[in-house]
Formats: C-alpha cells, structure tokens, sequence
C-alpha cells in the first residue's frame, strides 16, 4: 500500500509478472478495484484502446481514460465519446481531486526512474481517494 501524501485515504497497489501484456482477462482486475475502491468517478491513466474503461462503464462506474497516444484516444473516442483524452501522466489534463479513483495499470513502470516521484504526485493530484497501481515487474 501507498500512502498518499496528502489525503486521508491509503492506496491499493498490486503487482503482478504478466510480461509485456498487462493483462488478458480484466474482470478479476475490475472486481478488485470494485471491492477496493467501490463505484465512484474513476480515470484509467495509460488507457490505451479504452478497453478498461469500456468494461468499467458497463458495470455503472463512471469511467474515463488518458493515454498520450493520440491514435489510441481518437480510436476509443470513436467508440465512446468523450470519455478519453490526451495525456501525460506527468501532466494530466485535469484539475485537482477531479475522480474519485485513479487506475495506473502497467503504467509507470514505462517511466524513466527519475518521472516516477512526479508521475505519482500528479495521480495523488486528480484523485479524491484512491490509486490503483498495478505494475509489470520481471
């Protein structure tokens, strides 16, 4: 667990060895984020396609994703607009305590050593109350 430097609340960080696929089923990663984290406003930072944000809408959470791939938003926008943007995880498009949680899977370990303190006070940033972190390790 991480605590956040500035809010009450702790963190809910999991790691797992998967490679360089993050994941291939994600119910069990939505059910843990449920039980951790309940329903709530939530950004997918790294979303990629979307496709986490997808399965999240579909079980009544109020998801969104940022990604810095341009092509990748453009595509999951053509599939669910307005729920993606543009993004750094450095400088994230939004203002301060905007979700209620924020999900980093197999995203910062992507990071330059020296982004990561950074990368993770800009999460703290834009959540209310909870960082789910997943990362990739070898």
């Amino acid at each position: 667990m991480l605590p956040s430097p500035e809010k009450s609340n702790v963190t809910k960080a999991q790691t797992g060895g998967q490679g360089s696929q993050p994941f291939s089923d994600i119910q069990p990663i939505i059910d843990q984020v449920l039980a951790a984290c309940g329903l709530g406003k939530m950004l997918d930072v790294g979303c990629g396609t979307g496709q986490l944000v997808c399965r999240l809408l579909e079980h009544g959470v109020d998801a969104y994703g940022v990604d810095a791939a341009g092509a990748l938003i453009a595509e999951a926008n053509r599939r669910v607009g307005g729920r993606y943007q543009i993004g750094s995880v450095l400088h994230l498009p939004y203002e301060p305590e905007s979700f209620d949680t924020i999900l980093s899977i197999a995203c910062l370990e992507h990071l330059a050593e020296a982004d990561i303190p950074p990368a993770l006070s800009e999460l703290y940033r834009v959540t209310k109350r909870f960082l789910y972190a997943r990362l990739t390790t070898h």
